[in-house]
């Protein structure tokens, strides 16, 4: 209340007035803070996907859902351009390039995971540098915010386990793209995947002892990498585990048609110049897609009495 500007006496009558006053309200609305971005379930029904700068998409009877920091919001879920320049611009160039469209939609995918009670899982573009892989993985990107620069929606593998748990549940509900695998310690690899393929970070103990809740989240991964996660793991000496290697699939990134990652280059005279086409494109237009998918999805979830489905 003194941040939002109220001058209280200190003298001792004056905050037992303000303790009466707050005791006899009422208030015929409530509000639910929540700690981070995604899918909120009312108790008696509704659904509400919380974005970061006050978006809220659904609805949930009763409450007002605002989402409450403990620093101040990230900056990734910026925006540029329109949903519809998005489509012109960016999707149209997915269509006839199968590991792109394959990315683009998997960056939508996420929506659906806490509704259906799924799993967290990602993919690993695999395969030589200069073969589109980054492309990709800025397309998927763009849906949600900005493929590249200081406060780009893509993140670095060159993480410890710990700031990945953060990375993780700041893209609760939503694509966590993580570019060159190889970047990671190996020793740490296994036991990253494992951990953002379970939903939940390590648990920790306050200062004083008292356990603190573990962070969690639902994603899915989109990575690049020259090598896959058994060739990485097994730098550290270390084998693939049939759980890793179900949670986190390999796939060669190399479409086969002698142009990299893609297939059709609509028009550009190689590949080199159709990848600078569409990333010139995704600087333009980005951030829009999701919140304009979500637009659609959350009235329907929130009316159905049926989800989630966990």
């Amino acid at each position: 209340l003194a941040a939002g500007g109220l001058y209280l006496s200190p003298h001792p009558q004056a905050r037992q007035a303000l303790l009466d006053f707050l005791w006899h309200q009422r208030p015929h609305a409530r509000v639910r803070t929540v700690p981070r971005v995604g899918w909120h379930f009312g108790r008696a029904g509704g659904a509400a996907f919380v974005l970061p700068g006050g978006r809220i998409f659904g609805d949930v009877p009763g409450e007002r859902v605002l989402l409450d920091l403990p620093g101040p919001p990230p900056a990734t879920f910026r925006a540029a351009g329109t949903a519809e320049g998005w489509r012109r611009a960016v999707a149209a160039r997915c269509v006839g390039n199968r590991r792109l469209l394959f990315a683009v939609s998997l960056a939508f995918a996420p929506l659906l995971l806490t509704p259906l009670g799924e799993e967290s899982g990602g993919v690993n573009l695999r395969g030589e540098s200069r073969r589109g892989k980054s492309t990709a993985l800025r397309a998927a990107a763009s849906v949600w915010g900005a493929p590249e620069g200081h406060s780009s929606f893509v993140r670095q593998w060159r993480a410890t386990g710990n700031s990945i748990e953060g990375t993780a549940a700041e893209h609760n509900d939503c694509l966590l793209p993580l570019d060159e695998l190889g970047q990671v310690d190996p020793r740490e690899a296994g036991e990253i995947v494992y951990m953002l393929g379970n939903n939940q970070g390590k648990g920790r103990a306050h200062r004083e002892g008292r356990s603190r809740p573990a962070a969690t989240w639902r994603v899915l991964i989109l990575s690049t990498g020259e090598k896959g996660l058994a060739e990485t793991l097994a730098e550290a000496g270390r084998p693939l585990k049939a759980g890793q290697e179900v949670r986190f699939v390999d796939l060669p990134a190399d479409a086969g048609k002698g142009l990299g990652l893609f297939e059709e280059l609509h028009g550009a005279p190689d590949a080199a110049t159709f990848a600078e086409e569409l990333r010139a494109a995704m600087a333009r237009e980005h951030g829009t897609a999701g919140p304009a998918f979500l637009a659609w999805l959350a009235p329907k979830i929130a009316a159905d009495p049926g989800w989630p489905r966990a």
